[in-house]
C-alpha cells in the first residue's frame, strides 16, 4: 500500500503505517474514519492559544526584601562576562485540522523537543539522547461514529473527550469547544516530552540546563538546581503599579527580587 494510506486489512502496523507528516496524515484518517472529509490545515495563529489566560497584573508575592526592586548583577560588557548554561531545551508543535465527520474537527499534531548542549562555544545535538518527535490523532471520541478498534486503541490517538474537565463537564460538540480541548491535550503532551528531556539531563549532567517555560510539572526538574525555567511569553505580570514600572525598564544586567509564581 502506498505510504499514508491504511492497509485493506484495516490493521495498523505501530510503526510502518502511520502518518509521518500532516499530508499522509489527511490521507490516512480518511480510511479510519467512515463518512470523514478531508480539510487543508488551518494557519497555526487560528488554533493556537484557545486555552490562554487572560492578561491581567498580579502583586508579587516576595520570597527576597520587603519590596520588588531592580538588582544589578553583572556589567553585560565586561569581556570576561559567559553564561554559566551547559545545554538549552527547547520543544514545538505543528496543529492542523486534517479533517472533520459530520462538522466534528479531527486535529492532527506533531509536538517535539530537544536538548542542545555547549561544546566548545557551539551547540550540538546533546549525545546522550536524541530529539523527541511524535505526530498523533486528536479526535473526540464520544462524536465520531465508527471509529476502528485499531485506531481507539492506538497510542498515537488521543481522545480529547475522555475526562471531564474540574466541573465535571465534557466538551460540547461544538467545533471550536473541540478544537480547544485538542490544543490543550497537544499542550500537555509537548509539556511532558520536555518535562522526559530535563529529568534526563538532571540525572546525568552537572552543568545548568536552560528550559525554555516552567519547570512546574515535573518534582524533578523544579527541585534540581540544573534545571533553570525562563518563560519568555505569559499574560500575567506578578507587579503592582510601582512594580511595574520597575520591571518594564530593567537594564542589560538586571533582575527584579525573586518572586513566588502562582
Amino acid at each position: 500500500h502506498r505510504s499514508g494510506v491504511i492497509p485493506e486489512s484495516g490493521k495498523i502496523n505501530e510503526l510502518k503505517d502511520w502518518p509521518r507528516n500532516v499530508h499522509e496524515a489527511r490521507r490516512f484518517i480518511l480510511g479510519c474514519i467512515p463518512e470523514s472529509e478531508a480539510l487543508e490545515g488551518l494557519p497555526e495563529r487560528d488554533i493556537y492559544g484557545r486555552g490562554d489566560e487572560p492578561a491581567k497584573l498580579e502583586e508579587a508575592e516576595l520570597v527576597e526584601g520587603s519590596e520588588l526592586v531592580a538588582i544589578h548583577v553583572a556589567d553585560p560588557r565586561h569581556p570576561d562576562l559567559r553564561s554559566s548554561f551547559s545545554g538549552f531545551l527547547d520543544g514545538t508543535q505543528d496543529v492542523r485540522k486534517v479533517s472533520h465527520h459530520h462538522g466534528i474537527p479531527i486535529v492532527w499534531a506533531t509536538v517535539s523537543a530537544a536538548v542542545r548542549k555547549r561544546v566548545n562555544r557551539r551547540l550540538v545535538a546533546w549525545p546522550l539522547r536524541m530529539p523527541i518527535v511524535r505526530g498523533s490523532y486528536y479526535i473526540p471520541f464520544r462524536y465520531v461514529d465508527g471509529l476502528s478498534v485499531d485506531l481507539r486503541s492506538h497510542s498515537r490517538s488521543i481522545d480529547t473527550t475522555a475526562r471531564p474537565n474540574g466541573q465535571g463537564v465534557f466538551p460540547s460538540r461544538h467545533p471550536a469547544a473541540l478544537t480547544e480541548a485538542a490544543v490543550k491535550a497537544i499542550q500537555a503532551d509537548r509539556e511532558a516530552i520536555e518535562t522526559e528531556l530535563a529529568e534526563d539531563w538532571c540525572a546525568v549532567e552537572t552543568d545548568p540546563l536552560y528550559v525554555d517555560g516552567g519547570t512546574c510539572g515535573s518534582a524533578v526538574a523544579a527541585e534540581s538546581p540544573l534545571a533553570i525555567g525562563v518563560v519568555k511569553s505569559h499574560h500575567r505580570l506578578y507587579a503592582d503599579e510601582r512594580g511595574f514600572r520597575i520591571l518594564v525598564n530593567l537594564r542589560p544586567g538586571e533582575r527584579t527580587s525573586v518572586f513566588r509564581v502562582t
